[in-house]
């Protein structure tokens, strides 16, 4: 699902662009939604016992921390020719 939502905002870009007059021969488009999932399995372990734990690992990682609380976010055009910003 989230794939196809991720098409249509490309696809929309693109109109965008030739309604414009630009012929995009590339465009890029960043996440939408990230999904983890974890399949825990030990045999002297319960399920309750193993979802704490990946709770606990949740709540120390900062790769999670940093996907789940909001971060500034700049856009930057690049010139693919110059590898400088475009102006």
């Amino acid at each position: 699902m989230e794939s196809i939502r991720q098409a249509v905002e490309v696809a929309a870009g693109e109109l965008g662009a030739a309604r414009e007059g630009i012929e995009l021969t590339d465009l890029e488009a960043g996440p939408l939604k990230v999904r983890v999932r974890i399949r825990p399995a030990a045999s002297n372990a319960t399920d309750a016992r193993l979802r704490e734990l990946v709770r606990r690992a949740e709540s120390r990682s900062s790769v999670g921390d940093e996907l789940a609380r909001p971060v500034a976010v700049t856009t930057e055009v690049v010139s693919r020719s110059a590898g400088s910003p475009a102006r």
